[in-house]
């Protein structure tokens, strides 16, 4: 009987135990990501999200959502980014064109990109610094 007792008490120490590890990862909310997402630390939101997902898988539908705002802006980042690169090259073919209107356009692009996202990847950063200096 003593040994059933040490037993059920460890099975019951060990799932405790292991409980309170999991839910370490379990407390990130929607709320959380939300504001995140309005920070525009996308980054940021994406890893809370698959950390949310992983422990709410019955409610993805409710992270869908935030990640396809998340893909509206990168396709929004996307855009700007190609626009900005034909513009550069259009500029290169065409010396002549090279105003202080089309270098206003390009700045102009240039802010937009390093406004859209808070602590943008290193391979955001290195895009904006070369772009920057190609302008």
């Amino acid at each position: 009987m003593v040994i059933k007792k040490r037993i059920l008490l460890t099975i019951i120490i060990i799932l405790t135990v292991s409980s309170v590890y999991a839910s370490g990862k379990k407390d990130v909310t929607l709320e959380e990501i939300d504001i995140l997402i309005q920070q525009k630390d996308l980054n940021e939101a994406v890893d809370k999200l698959d950390t949310y997902i992983k422990y709410n898988p019955t409610d993805f539908d409710n992270a869908q959502k935030r990640v396809e705002t998340i893909l509206k802006t990168r396709e929004k980042y996307k855009k700007i980014a190609d626009s900005l690169v034909e513009l550069q090259e259009f500029l290169k073919e065409n010396p002549a064109e090279n105003t202080a209107e089309n270098n206003k356009k390009i700045l102009d692009y240039i802010n937009e990109l390093e406004n859209m996202e808070n602590n943008q990847n290193v391979q955001q950063q290195k895009f904006i610094l070369n772009l920057k200096s190609a302008a």
